[in-house]
C-alpha cells in the first residue's frame, strides 16, 4: 500500500523512474520503518490499520481522538463534531 502510494506520487509529481522509487524503498524506507517504527508498536495504545479504505481509518482515529480529549476535559466540557 505505502509503495504503491509513494509511486503514484514519486512518478508524478517529482519525475522519479519506478526503479528508483522501489531502490529507495528496498534500501532506506523499509529497513528504516523495520528499526524505528515495527519496535515501537509494542507501546501503542492504538495501532491504525489502513486496508485501502483510508476514511475509515480516519473516522475511527477522530472518534479516538475526541474521546480521548473529552475524558481530559471532564463531563462538563462537549465535544462538537466538525
Amino acid at each position: 500500500m505505502r509503495l504503491s502510494r509513494r509511486l503514484a506520487r514519486d512518478l508524478r509529481e517529482r519525475g522519479r523512474t519506478e526503479q528508483s522509487v522501489i531502490e529507495q524503498c528496498r534500501r532506506s524506507t523499509f529497513p528504516a520503518h523495520r528499526r524505528f517504527v515495527e519496535p515501537s508498536r509494542a507501546w501503542a495504545d492504538v495501532v491504525l490499520i489502513n486496508a485501502d479504505r483510508l476514511e475509515g481509518v480516519a473516522e475511527v482515529a477522530v472518534t479516538i481522538i475526541r474521546d480521548h480529549h473529552a475524558r481530559r476535559q471532564g463531563p462538563a466540557t462537549q465535544v462538537r463534531s466538525a
